[in-house]
Formats: structure tokens, sequence, C-alpha cells
């Protein structure tokens, strides 16, 4: 909210307006409330709630290590949906198509990417006949690097 209402503030001044204390502090609480609370309180809410609509099977002799939403991208598919890694396959049930399973055993390498040359959200997984790039949050993609490479080695 405060940069907010700073840019604002620096749009009233080239614009010519006088500035108003008053004005900055109601963009500060307006906006920083909205977009600093309510908004990603919404968004965190409607993701848990399509995530938990997605269901993924594992086997009994199966441990569930990690699982989270993430988009993913081949040459076939482009779609949002729940990944999970296991201690036998890395699981991507997609929203709008059919599971996808890596077997661990078909992993042969793990790479750490940027969205946009900047952003830390994106991982891929190599295997012998394809490559699937996952976006998940900025703050889980080294959790999830870490998380297959130690259960490749």
């Amino acid at each position: 909210g405060v940069t907010y209402a700073f840019i604002m503030f620096l749009f009233d001044l080239g614009m010519g307006e006088k500035f108003s204390l008053l004005r900055y502090v109601i963009h500060v609480i307006f906006f920083g409330g909205i977009m600093g609370i309510l908004l990603p309180y919404v968004t965190d809410r409607q993701i848990k709630k399509t995530l938990d609509k997605i269901t993924i099977e594992v086997s009994e002799d199966e441990q569930v290590q990690l699982e989270d939403g993430a988009t993913l991208k081949t040459k076939r598919i482009s779609d949002g949906g729940k990944l999970i890694l296991t201690d036998k396959r890395l699981a991507f049930s997609p929203r709008k198509s059919v599971l996808i399973e890596i077997p661990l055993s078909e992993i042969t390498e793990v790479e750490k990417k940027k969205t946009l040359g900047f952003v830390n959200n994106t991982f891929v997984v190599k295997t012998n006949s394809e490559d699937y790039n996952f976006f998940v949050s900025e703050n889980v993609r080294d959790v999830w690097v870490s998380s297959i490479n130690n259960l490749l080695n």
C-alpha cells in the first residue's frame, strides 16, 4: 500500500496537484489492506479449494514427500493442477487432462530455472524422452528441487 500510495503521490505531483496527506493516508490504508492482506487471503483460499478437488491416488507402499499446486508445460500440455512427490514417482494431475506420472528411476536431471530471467519459480525435470517444466511458488522451488535430488541419490 505504501509503494502504491507513493507512486500515486508522484503521479499527482507530476500532474501539478498539491500534496494531500489525507489522500496519501487513505491510499496507504485502502490499497495496503486490499492488495496486501485481502487479495492474498482470498487467492490462497481459492487455490486451496481448487487443489482439494484434485486427487492423486497413492499406493500403500508409497510415502508422499511433497504436495502443492503447480503449472506444467511440456510439448503436449500446459495446465495448472496438483503436483506430488512420493518416494517412487513425481505425479501431476492437471485440471483439464490426464494424470502424468514420472517414475523417479526415469529422471535423469532436475534443473532450476528462472521465469523472465529473475523469478525463481521454475524447475525442469528431464527424462530421456521429455522435459517437464514445472512452475511453482517462488518460495518452494528450491524445496522441490532438493527433495527430488535427495530421492534420486
